[in-house]
């Protein structure tokens, strides 16, 4: 499980969050549209990943149940589809970043918290 985590850590990369400010623009988008901006969750996410990272590289991640585990994983891999798929319809996955940056960085503090 940490494996799969590590893999898709990997990819939410500064290049990735340009491709996406990138495709954005190009699309008209407002990076400031709704509640949390572009950037806000982007900044939210990298800190996610950046904790997570910093878990699993001194092995704290293995220490939580395995249930706690396969949540994270859960949010991750959702927001890793969002930030990354490109076969989604363009709004559906920068509308949904900053919700799923959210529900992530929550679990996080809730674990680090116990």
């Amino acid at each position: 499980m940490v494996d799969r985590m590590w893999e898709i850590l990997t990819t939410l990369t500064d290049e990735a969050e340009r491709a996406a400010v990138a495709k954005c623009t190009e699309l008209g988008f407002d990076p400031n549209r709704g509640v949390v901006s572009l950037e806000e969750s982007f900044a939210n996410l990298n800190a996610a990943r950046n904790i997570l990272m910093d878990a699993i590289e001194k092995q704290k991640l293995v220490q939580l149940p395995i249930t706690v585990q396969s949540v994270l994983l859960g949010h991750l891999a959702i927001d890793a589809a969002r930030f990354t798929t490109s076969s989604a319809p363009p709004a559906k996955p920068i509308n949904a970043l900053p919700i799923a940056s959210a529900v992530l960085r929550t679990s996080l503090a809730l674990q680090r918290s116990r």
